[in-house]
Parts: structure tokens; C-alpha cells; sequence
């Protein structure tokens, strides 16, 4: 069996949720992913965590995830934790809903590690006098 995974930033809009159902792949790698709507949810699993990314003075409802379309995989979901938050052993990041990662296992092969990520765009300091920065 060959392993279909699709990675794609959907920049909070909730139509690519139901093109993914469509698409045949069996693992999404999503960025800047909004809550999916109900109807899509029930037919997905989703790796854990709340729909935000963190920053300050910032309201960001998305997040990567780690999306499992199809039953031909086995997903373990590997939970990040904010930095302050983190134990030793377990997953940190810097910026909660940045980042997801997965352990995914296709009936017929050797498990492997998948991870998306993307980097939200910040204010710089006021004292640079310049716009957007990442």
C-alpha cells in the first residue's frame, strides 16, 4: 500500500475541510487550520489541542493539526505542550499551535514521523518603525 499525504495551509477557511474528505489522501498535514465543521469532524480524527495559536495581543482561532482521513492508517498523536508546560521526555514548543506531530503507521510498512508547522506573522517591536515581521 502506498501512502498518500497531503500538507496544505488553508489559511482559516472551513471549504478546504470538505475537499479534504475528497481528496483520497490518508493523512493531512494542515496550517492555519480552523475548527472543522461538525459534519466533517465526525468522519476525521485530529491530533489534540485547542483551535488557537499563541501570541501576544493576538487572537488566532487555528492551529497546525495532524488530520487522519482514512482508516488503512494506524495515527498516534504526540501532544505538544507549551515550553512552560512541558515535562522532561515530552514534546515543547515555543508557541502552542504551531506545531503537531504524529506517529503514522500504514498496514504494510515501517511507522513514520509526520510534523506541520508554520510560523504566524508577529508585530515587531514599535521602536523599529516597520510593519509585519515573521
Amino acid at each position: 500500500m502506498s501512502l498518500k499525504i497531503v500538507s496544505w495551509n488553508i489559511g482559516h477557511r472551513i471549504d478546504p475541510w470538505h475537499r479534504l474528505l475528497e481528496v483520497g489522501a490518508d493523512v493531512a498535514l494542515l496550517q492555519e487550520a480552523a475548527e472543522p465543521p461538525q459534519e466533517v469532524a465526525e468522519r476525521i480524527a485530529i491530533s489534540p489541542g485547542p483551535w488557537r495559536t499563541a501570541g501576544a495581543d493576538a487572537s488566532r482561532p487555528w492551529r497546525a493539526a495532524v488530520v487522519r482521513l482514512s482508516e488503512r492508517v494506524e495515527v498516534d498523536w504526540i501532544e505538544a505542550k507549551s515550553v512552560e508546560e512541558a515535562r522532561s521526555g515530552e514534546f515543547a514548543v515555543s508557541r502552542p499551535g504551531t506545531l503537531a506531530a504524529a506517529k503514522v503507521t500504514p498496514p504494510d510498512g515501517a511507522p513514520l514521523l509526520v510534523v506541520s508547522m508554520y510560523a504566524p506573522w508577529t508585530k515587531p517591536h514599535f521602536s523599529t518603525n516597520s510593519g509585519w515581521s515573521v
